[in-house]
């Protein structure tokens, strides 16, 4: 996602740790970018990902307030089953584009072939 360009990203993590820790190689990889740690929020957001496991089942709370996305925004969320989350639902019923988590793992494939001694990476 740096690789496009974005004005700032904004990253959390329940484990503050974790999050500093994917700050720092976000920043060496992409040292002009503005990464900041915030809140679990959609607020002000042009892009929302749900990187966790809320969702997989249907009485997992939702990974932020759906109140606060914005229907110009894309809320993606990388959990592959069920297909489309509470999260995409309410989220689209918002008025929100949506990206489903499959797209994701489709984009991985040939990484995962190379990974695993299968193949070579397609580029």
């Amino acid at each position: 996602m740096a690789d496009e360009s974005p004005s700032s990203v904004t990253l959390y993590d329940t484990d503050m740790s974790a999050s500093e820790a994917l700050r720092a190689s976000v920043h060496a990889e992409h040292p002009t970018l503005t990464v900041e740690l915030g809140p679990p929020t959609a607020k002000g957001q042009d892009v929302s990902i749900n990187c966790t496991s809320l969702g997989m089942h249907a009485d997992d709370p939702l990974p932020f307030d759906i109140s606060e996305i914005s229907p110009s925004s894309l809320v993606v969320d990388i959990v592959l089953k069920p297909a489309v989350t509470r999260l995409l639902e309410q989220s689209a019923k918002a008025g929100a584009s949506t990206h489903q988590g499959l797209f994701m793992l489709s984009g991985q494939i040939s990484a995962l072939v190379e990974f695993f001694g299968c193949g070579k990476r397609i580029r």
